[in-house]
């Protein structure tokens, strides 16, 4: 049996899942949910994090969860995705051709940011494929890294909203919508013919995802 621990910090709640997995069963073991500082996660105060952190300790405390190893996921408004479709190419000259295609779409320089990408589908003619790449800003993951450092929780690893959806539920065999009321945004997220619409394209959920970053 492998025991999961999921992180979601919102801007002005933090949400945490512990769950079990055995037999490719999740069950889930237990929950929490603490009110944070408004928008503390998006501060550059040094006090706003501090009193982040203690808050997380707080609620692990409170809820008597004893794993520290977590999956934490990024704001979709804080991470840069976007599905391109480019011609058919090796995976060596993917990677370059993505670099420069990324610079067009990324508002960053590229050494600011972390991107990764995957192929989500190839069509039939052969002439023609689509491909997703997800960067987060640098800067956002060491502010996330030294949250989570201070409140003594171990990153595995770090994945945007999306993204963890897709992979929820990849294998659904009927259309589903998601619809995320948070406090100061709403996500909605379709899945039709286990795909996901991301931003007006469609993700195949059968494919390989990007796989999750690691925090540097």
């Amino acid at each position: 049996m492998k025991r999961f621990l999921g992180i979601d910090i919102g801007t002005s709640y933090a949400k945490i899942v512990e769950s079990d997995l055995q037999r490719d069963t999740f069950t889930v073991t237990n929950a929490a949910c603490v009110q944070l500082p408004q928008s503390a996660i998006l501060s550059d105060a040094s006090l706003d994090r501090d009193e982040l952190s203690k808050k997380l300790k707080q609620i692990i405390r409170d809820a008597g969860i004893k794993q520290n190893n977590a999956v934490v996921s990024l704001h979709e408004s804080l991470v840069f995705t976007r599905i391109l479709e480019m011609p058919p190419l090796s995976d060596k000259e993917l990677v370059q051709a993505l670099r420069w295609e990324a610079e067009r779409y990324i508002p960053l320089p590229l050494d600011e940011v972390n991107m990764d990408f995957t192929v989500m589908e190839k069509e039939n003619d052969h002439k023609k494929m689509s491909v997703a790449i997800v960067a987060s800003p640098l800067r956002l993951i060491e502010r996330y890294v030294e949250l989570f450092r201070n409140a003594n929780i171990h990153i595995d690893a770090l994945e945007n909203e999306s993204f963890s959806y897709l992979r929820l539920y990849k294998d659904a065999s009927h259309s589903r919508m998601i619809v995320d009321f948070g406090d100061m945004k709403t996500g909605i997220y379709v899945f039709v013919n286990r795909r996901l619409f991301l931003r007006g394209r469609s993700v195949p959920a059968d494919r390989r995802l990007p796989k999750r970053s690691s925090p540097r």
